[in-house]
């Protein structure tokens, strides 16, 4: 298990346990609001709809294709392997540039993940939100709000695109 998610377990194991030490009625206590969402199944719904994340993972695919088959062409003899390695490096450049496309565009897709949970968490007075992928071993599934998270990026959609006149 990686040092970032035993300090965010951990993290989470003390939250709940200080949640859980806090009695009604005790004077100063405030009632702490916890949900979780599932973070993988949220970023899996958008990069499905996204259709620049599909054109950038095709692009990546051609590219990945035209690289085995340039290797395969190395193999063979009689083929001009100065224009194949030319060919290859030219290709491993332009598949490092839509890589580093790709990681900006997820990462747009994350803050838009990242903006309709804090919108759903302040609308329903939740204190914390969260991933039940990586931290939370398990949760009550009325505690969920990856649905709600899910019409608030429709929300946030349909105002974000251009009115159609």
């Amino acid at each position: 298990m990686s040092t970032k998610k035993i300090t965010a377990l951990l993290l989470a194991m003390t939250l709940m346990m200080s949640c859980s030490s806090l009695k009604k009625g005790k004077k100063g206590a405030e009632n702490i609001v916890i949900r979780y969402i599932n973070m993988r199944s949220l970023y899996s719904y958008l990069l499905k709809k996204d259709e620049k994340a599909e054109l950038l993972r095709k692009k990546y695919e051609r590219l990945e294709e035209q690289i085995e088959n340039d290797k395969l062409l190395l193999l063979q003899d009689g083929n001009d392997t100065e224009s194949i390695y030319k060919r290859l490096n030219s290709n491993r450049e332009k598949i490092k540039s839509v890589a580093d496309e790709e990681e900006l565009h997820k990462g747009k897709l994350l803050n838009r993940i990242n903006s309709a949970v804090k919108k759903v968490a302040q609308s329903a007075g939740i204190d914390f939100v969260l991933n039940i992928g990586d931290e939370v071993v398990y949760g009550k599934k009325k505690f969920d709000i990856t649905e709600d998270v899910l019409k608030e990026l429709e929300l946030l959609e349909m105002r974000s695109n251009p009115v159609s006149r």
